[in-house]
This record gives structure tokens, C-alpha cells and sequence, in this order.
């Protein structure tokens, strides 16, 4: 099978007057937001510090969640600040999502975010993915629903090893399966969406800085999550992610028919340049799946946030850049969607391979702590984020 690449200049010929027309002058040119915007969990009196909901540390969650397949119990590990204890101080929040076989208290490891989130005054959810697979069925392991489960466009015929397709239980309930199939189909969009607001319901969150982060799986959920969820979220952070051919803007075109909404979100996106698994180049993967190119997808976001069309060198990540990895990063300059910046990072390595740390979570927190998202209703304020919040790069 063969597939024809195209460049960001190609990406901003096709999606830029579109989504320009559709955003209009409004909502390209948003202004930086000033104060947080609190939840319904900030309980807005004075002795509300005295009672915080979720303790100090790790603990874990549990909802009911309701989709075509009915009601199933839902799972994320929540990391809280010592910042909870005042109830009334909206937080930041990180999701980070685990890649296949992963879960969510396993995600965290290895890695400084939550001693980041500690010092910080963010709060880490850590959800788990549905392992629904028939356990006779060699393959299955827990992941995320990314949209694609049904659809045969998005990998090649035959797949070079069949065993690494699994229909789960939920496909087959939902006639979903095909050669193409590899992960659960539980609603996990939804279940995302009503995670989040249940932690806004009953802790004291800022609205306006909800981040996302995920690597592999977990990140081509980050690119799902932030075209079908637009608006909701001040940043992405995919790691050798990147979605499934012809799902470049979402299962619905939700990032072009939602520009105005998406206008504002932040994206830094981490990639191995040697990765066989999820090509950074797009096309087909060593293993049959077929991918978009990272070009084009920044290429969309750019144009949704009024970038300049090339690519530069980012600017202040010079202290994130070269090592072992030969980390380099570029980035969509002069964005009219402010204080959106739409960057990527490249190094060398191969997939699931994370480049030099801990200057790759130096990096992402850098920019989580740096992303906030433009209210429409409250345009023209000082952007503003905890005192505490803004590490200096090393």
C-alpha cells in the first residue's frame, strides 16, 4: 500500500481559510486570560479550607459509567497537593494516560510529575484503560477506545501479524471488529468527560488549566480527546502518538467544525525520529496500521490558532534541547490565539523510548505550567498561573 505524504505548507493551504473563515476575527485573536476560572467544587467561603474532599497523596477513584453497552465501574489513581488543603485555590489538573497493557497508578512511575505536581500545586489523574478481550484470545490488554475500532481504511490487508488484532468483548456486542481492531470499544470518551467532572464537582479545580498527556496508546488518546472534547482542555501532549489515517481532524471533523472552541489549546507533541511502531512520517507501521503525519497534524492546530505557517526554532527550550537524544525542538511562531503555542520536540531514539530524563519532564511541565486557556468571557485579564508554578529551566 502506498500513501501520499503531505507537507504543512500543503496542510495550511487546505485547512487555513476554512477554519480562519469559521473562527473569525473574535476568536483567533483571544487574549491572554487573567484569573483562574474555578470549578463547582471551589466552595467559595471562608472557612472552606478547613474541609478538603481528597486527602494529601495518592488515592484511588471509582465511577459508574453509563454508554450503549450499559453501566460498568470506571477507574483513575488521584495524586493531590498539600495546595488542597485550601478549598477555595483552584487547581491545575494533569491527565495522563497509560499506553497498551499499562495502567493508571503504574504511569506515574519512573517519571517526576508528581513530585512536580507536590511542589507545584497540581493535582495528577492517572486513569485506567478497559481490558474487555476475550482472555482466550491472545493480544488483549488494557488501552484506550480511540474511535477506529470497525473501520479496515486504517490498516493494511493482509496485517503482517494477525495476532496483533484483537476484537474485544465490547466489538463484538457492538459489531465493531475487524482486522483493524485492537482495542476496547467502551465509550471512554465519556468516561473521560464525566472523570473530569466529577473531580471538578467535588474538589476546587481551575477550569481554564486541564491538561492531557499520554504516550503511544495513551497518546493517540490525547489526539482524540482533544478533537472530540474542543474547548475543554489548555493543553495536549502527545509522545510517540499520533492518530489513525483519516482521523486527522476527529471521527466527526470535530477540530474544523469546532475551530472556534479548539482556538486557544496548546499543543507540544514528543516523537522519536527511528520509530517503526508509530512512523513520526506517517504511513504504514512495521506492524500494519497506517498513521497521519506529524506535520500535518500540528499543521491543523496552527492553522486553527492562527500560527505562522513555517516552523522555527522554539523559542526559550534551548535549556530542554541536544543530550544524549539529540532533543530539537520547532514550533509554529506569531500564534493570534494567545497564549497558544503549538510545538514539537524531536530525538533520537525508538518508540516507547523515552528521551533523556529527567529533561523530558523538565520539559513537559515546563510547558503544562506555561498553557493556560483563554476564557471568551473574560478576555483581556493578565494571564495568571501559581507563583510556585513556573520551574525555571535547568
Amino acid at each position: 500500500m502506498t500513501m501520499r505524504s503531505r507537507g504543512r505548507h500543503d496542510v495550511f493551504r487546505e485547512f487555513s481559510h476554512h477554519i480562519l473563515w469559521m473562527v473569525g476575527v473574535c476568536c483567533v485573536n483571544v487574549a491572554v486570560t487573567g484569573s483562574a476560572r474555578p470549578s463547582s467544587g471551589c466552595r467559595q467561603a471562608p472557612n472552606a479550607h478547613l474541609t478538603p474532599t481528597y486527602p494529601v497523596g495518592g488515592s484511588n477513584l471509582t465511577i459508574p459509567v453509563t454508554d450503549a453497552l450499559g453501566t460498568i465501574n470506571r477507574s483513575a489513581y488521584l495524586v493531590f497537593p498539600p495546595h488542597q488543603r485550601d478549598a477555595n485555590l483552584p487547581l491545575p489538573v494533569v491527565v495522563a494516560f497509560h499506553g497498551q497493557s499499562g495502567t493508571g497508578p503504574q504511569t506515574g512511575s519512573g517519571h517526576l510529575w508528581d513530585e512536580y505536581a507536590a511542589r507545584d500545586g497540581y493535582v495528577m489523574v492517572y486513569p485506567t484503560g478497559m481490558d474487555d478481550a476475550d482472555p482466550n484470545e491472545p493480544g488483549g490488554n488494557t488501552g484506550w477506545n480511540v474511535g477506529t475500532n470497525g473501520d479496515t481504511s486504517t490498516c493494511v490487508d493482509p496485517m503482517p501479524d494477525p495476532t496483533y488484532s484483537v476484537c474485544h468483548t465490547s466489538c463484538v456486542t457492538l459489531k465493531q471488529c475487524g482486522r483493524c481492531s485492537w482495542s476496547t470499544c467502551r465509550d471512554d470518551v465519556k468516561f473521560i468527560g464525566e472523570l473530569l467532572d466529577h473531580v471538578a464537582a467535588t474538589a476546587c479545580i481551575d477550569l481554564d488549566a486541564v491538561h492531557i498527556s499520554g504516550a503511544s496508546n495513551g497518546g493517540m488518546m490525547v489526539h482524540y480527546l482533544g478533537q472530540q472534547m474542543p474547548g475543554r482542555f489548555a493543553s495536549i501532549n502527545p509522545v510517540f502518538a499520533l492518530p489513525l489515517v483519516g482521523y486527522l481532524v476527529g471521527s466527526n471533523s470535530t477540530l474544523i467544525t469546532a475551530s472556534a472552541a479548539v482556538a486557544g489549546t496548546s499543543v507540544l507533541a514528543i516523537h522519536d525520529r527511528q520509530d517503526t511502531n508509530i512512523p513520526v512520517a506517517g504511513g504504514v507501521s512495521q506492524y500494519g496500521w497506517i498513521y497521519e503525519p506529524l506535520s500535518r497534524v500540528l499543521g491543523v492546530y496552527a492553522a486553527i490558532n492562527g500560527c505562522s505557517e513555517e516552523q522555527s526554532p522554539a523559542v526559550n527550550l534551548t535549556a530542554f534541547e541536544g543530550g544524549l537524544s539529540n532533543i530539537v525542538c520547532t514550533e509554529y511562531l506569531t500564534c493570534k490565539a494567545a497564549p497558544a503555542r503549538v510545538i514539537q520536540c524531536l530525538y533520537d531514539g525508538s518508540h516507547g523510548v523515552w528521551p533523556d530524563q529527567p529533561l523530558t519532564d523538565e520539559l513537559m511541565w515546563w510547558f503544562f505550567t506555561r498553557s493556560h486557556r483563554p476564557d471568551p468571557a473574560r478576555r483581556g485579564h493578565t494571564h495568571h498561573v501559581l507563583a510556585q508554578a513556573t520551574p525555571t529551566p535547568p
